[in-house]
This record gives C-alpha cells, structure tokens and sequence, in this order.
C-alpha cells in the first residue's frame, strides 16, 4: 500500500493526444471520410480537437460527447449501446452530464 495521500493516474499528454488526432485524420481521409475528432484526457476534459474540411457542423458536439463518454468511463462508447440505446434499459442516460454522454 502506498503512503501517499494523493494519486496521480498516467494521463495523455498533449503530443500524445495530437498523435491520436493526426491518426484518426489519416485513417479517415483513407476511407474518404471527413470527421470531428476530439480527444480528452483521463478527467474527461477535451485536450485536442480537430474539425476535418467538410466535416458535419452538427457532429463537433457529437465527436465532443464521444471522447467525454469514452475517457468518463475508460471504455469504448459502443460498450453502451445495447444498455443506453433506444429500448435499453438505461435509455436516457444521454441527457446526464449536460447532455454530453454519447
């Protein structure tokens, strides 16, 4: 057991969160797809984003929601679809969090 009174859990830092981004634009412009991208650190706070050319508007908070989701819980969003989707039984979970759980 440690003595210390205070944690200190890993978290990405920028370059790293920037990496991630730089990813995901490639791995999106492969399949010709443009994309909101944003990454979050382990407090759920964004610490990169990125708005592709022709991205949907409409999709940054979606893509913002995402990352809060995913870093919130240390778990992929789609963990959540069978139990928060339309007819799960825990629909409605989307409009916690000011409306930022996806």
């Amino acid at each position: 057991m440690s003595d210390s009174l205070t944690l200190s859990p890993p978290t990405l830092s920028l370059g790293a969160a920037q990496l991630v981004v730089a990813g995901c634009i490639a791995k999106a412009s492969s399949m010709d797809l443009p994309f909101n991208i944003s990454v979050s650190d382990n407090a759920t706070h964004e610490i990169a984003f990125a708005r592709m050319d022709g991205s949907k508007i409409t999709s940054i908070d979606v893509a913002k929601g995402k990352a809060f989701t995913s870093a919130g819980h240390r778990a992929p969003t789609r963990k959540f679809t069978k139990y928060a989707g339309v007819g799960g039984p825990a629909f409605g979970l989307h409009t916690t969090n000011s409306g930022k759980f996806r």
